[in-house]
């Protein structure tokens, strides 16, 4: 009968726990990473600052364990667009995430400028840092 040795490298049993243990540790990282993608999309929206409403309604979300967002809330002050429905056309207030997409990607009147890349390039390496951080430390606490 044949039979064989294997080698497993010294830090496999942590590597698999660590694996094991990212759904306690996830939802961390989502919540502190979260801050600085908001931060990063405030001041890449900087340049573009009318009334500073719109990065006023910038807000991080975290939408379960393993999954956040940042968006734009609430209904812009003053402009307003005539919506067409099945009773006729009435007045709407535009919502900010409305005016953010049109910066991004432009209008039939409005030339885009976009920022989300900017934004993005801009905290990607403190969110790795952060998320590494995260993983390394609570690893160790669990």
């Amino acid at each position: 009968m044949a039979s064989f040795e294997v080698d497993f490298p010294n830090n496999l049993q942590k590597l698999i726990n660590d694996a094991a243990n990212f759904d306690k540790i996830a939802p961390k990282i989502i919540e502190e990473t979260i801050p600085l993608a908001e931060k990063s999309m405030k001041n890449a929206l900087r340049s573009h600052k009318q009334t500073g409403e719109l990065i006023g309604s910038i807000k991080g979300k975290k939408q379960n364990d393993r999954y956040g967002y940042i968006t734009a809330t609430g209904i812009a002050k003053g402009k307003k667009y005539n919506k067409k429905n099945k009773s006729g056309t009435k007045q709407v207030a535009y919502r900010n995430y409305q005016k953010l997409l049109a910066l991004e990607y432009g209008t039939s009147k409005q030339t885009a400028t976009p920022f989300l890349e900017k934004a993005v390039n801009a905290c990607e390496d403190k969110i790795i840092e952060k998320a590494q951080e995260i993983l390394e430390n609570g690893v160790s606490k669990l």
